[in-house]
């Protein structure tokens, strides 16, 4: 699902933060990650397993959860996120 301007660059994969704040496509202003994962309908318990992939400057690619993969624009050069798999 990622670009292939993203091939060869390095990654990274880290846990979700408590607080922190994502800036959509599509969307105005930051939102709280809490809200983004609420949306996605992903249980309580599952939240704190989120992973997000990212590149070395912090520039967030991808949430990968148990439920699925969702990518950012900036990692797919298209609009809005989307599920990969589910």
């Amino acid at each position: 699902g990622l670009s292939l301007s993203r091939l060869g660059q390095e990654l990274r994969l880290r846990p979700r933060r408590e607080g922190e704040l994502l800036h959509l496509n599509g969307r105005v202003g930051h939102w709280p990650l809490k809200k983004l994962l609420q949306s996605l309908r992903l249980p309580t318990w599952q939240r704190e397993q989120v992973q997000i992939l990212e590149t070395l400057d912090g520039q967030p690619l991808a949430l990968l959860s148990s439920k699925g993969c969702w990518v950012t624009a900036q990692a797919t050069e298209s609009t809005g996120w989307g599920l990969l798999q589910e």
